[in-house]
């Protein structure tokens, strides 16, 4: 390699690597918006007949931090711990309770995160379903993919594990897990796994540099 080609090829080379770290991993989530929310209600009524109203709580965030929260009313308790992270998003949603008068109440935990990927990746959608009363949603929709892994279990007591792969186009997706029911939890983890990166004709030339070099 001449003088000339080797006075640039370190210069370039150290560019690359500054404007490679700088730029995000191929496949890493980008959030874009997160909502969690558990809930929980019971209609209060005594042995007499009287209703004496309705005891809830709720606890919400849009905050991308983790969220870890428990609430009751009456008888109910909704759970959630979610946090996001680079490249995986792990969820637990639990609701479950019975009427602790002669009322009627339930339970609500729900998770909905929106995050863009900005190249092609492969994910993996996995987790397990235990001891439904009622409906659980735990679904990924966006370019290419639009799958409701686990709605209405309809079995008790029972933990069904589940797992799905499948691959994404850059775009914007939106992971959605809700649990609404007398008794039950779902275990979800969402990971993206950056595809193999192509080099950039940036790079290439780098490379040509350094082959002649060599």
């Amino acid at each position: 390699m001449n003088r000339t080609g080797s006075l640039f090829a370190g210069p370039l080379a150290g560019l690359l690597v500054a404007a490679m770290a700088a730029s995000p991993a191929t496949g890493q989530m980008s959030f874009v918006s997160r909502e969690s929310r558990v809930y929980a209600w019971e209609r209060i009524v005594d042995l007499g007949g009287n209703d004496l109203g309705v005891d809830a709580n709720e606890a919400t965030s849009t905050s991308l931090l983790s969220f870890d929260r428990s609430v009751s009313g009456g008888g109910y308790t909704a759970q959630q711990q979610s946090s996001l992270l680079s490249s995986q998003v792990v969820v637990n949603c639990a609701a479950f309770g019975t009427p602790q008068s002669m009322g009627w109440g339930g339970a609500e935990s729900r998770f909905v995160v929106v995050f863009d990927v900005a190249a092609a990746a492969t994910f993996r959608l996995e987790g397990v379903q235990s001891r439904f009363i009622g409906d659980a949603i735990v679904s990924l929709a966006g370019p290419g993919t639009n799958t409701t892994i686990y709605s209405n279990a309809g079995s008790w007591p029972v933990s069904t594990p589940f797992a799905y792969e499948g691959t994404m186009s850059g775009g914007r997706y939106t992971l959605e897990i809700i649990t609404s029911s007398d008794w039950g939890s779902v275990q979800a983890t969402l990971t993206v796994i950056p595809s193999p990166a192509t080099l950039s004709p940036f790079a290439m030339f780098i490379c040509a540099c350094r082959r002649q070099k060599s």
